[in-house]
């Protein structure tokens, strides 16, 4: 695994149309190998941030890095070793979180064979 941590956020903020907050200062680390969590009442900014992490939405202020890359100056970069599952693309309730990424992989027009490797990895 590359240095440094998997994630890093630092002030991350999005304000949206209208002058809305979705996320103010988020900062927080996440090594390689760990899992995070986002915890927080409806409302706290956990969508907004994963969004920003993942390149869906752009920041509207502060800096992160997932996989040692900018998610705004490298997004591309951050797409390609990031797969965002959605909560409703789980639709047989007796997959593994694994098995979900897989098939949702595969969906996005990975083979099988590689959406397995990536999945297990």
């Amino acid at each position: 695994m590359p240095g440094g941590d998997a994630v890093v956020a630092e002030g991350l903020a999005k304000r949206y149309p209208g002058g809305v907050w979705g996320a103010v200062d988020v900062s927080f680390s996440s090594p390689w190998g760990r899992v995070t969590v986002l915890l927080g009442p409806n409302g706290a900014g956990k969508t907004t941030t994963i969004g920003m992490l993942s390149t869906v939405l752009m920041p509207s202020r502060g800096r992160a890095l997932v996989a040692g890359f900018d998610v705004v100056m490298e997004a591309r970069e951050v797409r390609r070793r990031v797969a965002l599952v959605p909560q409703e693309a789980r639709i047989d309730l007796n997959w593994t979180p694994l098995e979900a990424v897989k098939w949702y992989l595969v969906a996005r027009g990975w083979s099988p064979r590689a959406a397995a490797s990536c999945s297990s990895s």
